[in-house]
């Protein structure tokens, strides 16, 4: 019975491979990010206020999140409304890499 297994299994591969091939070439090539789209929820996300706390400090971030919410604002909005940080460092700290990294986005 090995022999059979083996040619069931071969035969099998070679099916997988074709399928793959063809999902490539039918759905998957030419596909690119909407970089724009993509920023959108973690803009939206109160989950950065935890990036924003070591700086502007818990009070100002609970205000922060109070703001956004009442009104319908981004984070970053938020924050620049309110004046607590500069465009540009509020940028270094929101940055997607930053926030991934271990220890306090933005230093």
């Amino acid at each position: 019975m090995l022999p059979l297994i083996a040619h069931n299994l071969l035969e099998s591969l070679e099916l997988m491979e074709r399928t793959v091939n063809i999902f490539i070439d039918r759905c998957v090539s030419g596909i690119t990010a909407n970089s724009e789209q993509c920023k959108k929820p973690l803009e939206q996300s109160f989950s950065t206020l935890t990036a924003l706390t070591p700086h502007i400090g818990y009070e100002a971030a609970t205000e922060v999140a109070r703001m956004a919410l009442l009104e319908s604002l981004s984070v970053r909005q938020a924050v620049l409304k309110l004046g607590l940080m500069d465009e540009e460092k509020l940028d270094k700290v929101l940055r997607p890499y930053e926030l991934t990294k271990p220890g306090i986005a933005g230093q």
